[in-house]
């Protein structure tokens, strides 16, 4: 019976990285129930239960390498764990845990995941390390495979997709949580999805865009954080200075539930790639806000331009104004036909882990 151990930032509160967990193990379990799996995790109970897996903590790391050893497959991922811009740290555990798995014999397979952005020699080292050492290597984007084969992989890396593209909506729990929220019956939300960056706007400008915004189309805002207590405490502060009634909901939010909400939206104001990622397959124009490169690689895949590039412009809260709504009236049919193939390379990461079972 084969034993997989997941291994990412997972337990944290980020709906993205607990969205392609849920995602590859779920699809995995309905393929090869027989397959046993364990996910490393800081918040190991609540994992457990929700996915109905085993949990090891993430500390101590004495009970890691036991987990480690005691699987037969080591997955890295999915997710964008190997990048050194939020931490040079954490890129250090990750290859450290694969090279213990590799050292013990085990394969070691990268399915779904995003490379970099890679800004010191450490971090291409420890990323080095650990695609030299996969016997399986699928990345979500190409800007990632070529990344890959710069740093010498020795396998050619395949091109698949984001794995949380293989959810399905709760439609029911999505309702629900619409009624809750006082939403029903009404067609003119749109979600918000931003997050703290070092040089980015402050709440104050987000306040000054959102508010011409909302002013030109009308709408009201659906507060969405993402990312955990750092998300959440931003976008507090951008709806007190813009004020108004709109809803807010406090985290943390099952991916498939938050999947669904996303069909009852208008569209999507996203700096979190997985609010693009989620709004995009509910069919929903996006206003892509472009703080990493990945946001760019997912939004180039779509054949659009993000509306706003924090990276390469100045603030100007009524330019970005003007560009989220012109975001927001594209007909998302024109990247349909791009998400549907992206769902069905998504699948992929599955079957990849399928013929170690």
């Amino acid at each position: 019976m084969t034993r997989f151990l997941f291994v990412g930032y997972f337990g944290y509160g980020n709906l993205g990285d607990e969205a392609v967990l849920e995602a590859l193990v779920g699809r995995l379990r309905e393929r090869a129930p027989e397959a046993q799996v364990a996910v490393v995790s800081s918040d190991p109970d609540a994992t457990s239960e929700r996915l109905g897996v085993e949990a090891v903590p993430r500390s101590p790391l004495v009970g890691v390498l036991r987990a480690v050893t005691s699987a037969d497959v080591f997955v890295m991922g999915p997710g964008g764990v190997l990048q050194d811009a939020t931490s040079a740290r954490s890129i250090l555990y990750y290859s450290g845990l694969s090279e213990a798995a590799r050292q013990a014999g085990k394969r070691v397979c990268l399915v779904g995941n995003g490379l970099g952005p890679l800004r010191t020699k450490l971090g291409r080292l420890a990323t080095a390390r650990v695609v030299r050492g996969a016997s399986c290597l699928a990345v979500r984007d190409t800007e990632s495979a070529r990344l890959a084969r710069e740093l010498g992989a020795r396998v050619e890396p395949e091109v698949t997709a984001d794995a949380a593209l293989m959810l399905r909506p709760d439609v029911d729990a999505a309702a629900r949580l619409v009624s809750h929220l006082g939403l029903e019956g009404e067609t003119n939300v749109v979600g918000v999805s931003l997050r703290l960056w070092r040089g980015s706007a402050t709440a104050p400008q987000w306040a000054e865009t959102l508010a011409s915004v909302r002013k030109t189309l009308g709408c009201r805002f659906l507060w969405l954080p993402c990312g955990g207590e750092e998300d959440e405490r931003l976008l507090l502060e951008v709806a007190r200075l813009m004020g108004g009634d709109d809803p807010f909901w406090h985290p943390p939010l099952a991916p498939r539930v938050f999947l669904g909400l996303c069909h009852h939206l208008r569209g999507l104001v996203g700096m979190r790639l997985h609010s693009l990622i989620f709004a995009t397959s509910a069919s929903r124009p996006v206003a892509g806000i472009a703080y990493d490169p990945k946001v760019s690689y997912f939004l180039s895949q779509l054949g659009v331009e993000p509306a706003i590039e924090l990276s390469r412009e100045p603030v100007a809260p009524r330019l970005w104004a003007d560009r989220v709504c012109r975001a927001l009236e594209r007909d998302p049919e024109s990247y349909a036909t791009q998400i549907a193939q992206m769902q069905g390379r998504s699948d992929r990461n599955c079957e990849l882990l399928l013929q170690y079972v």
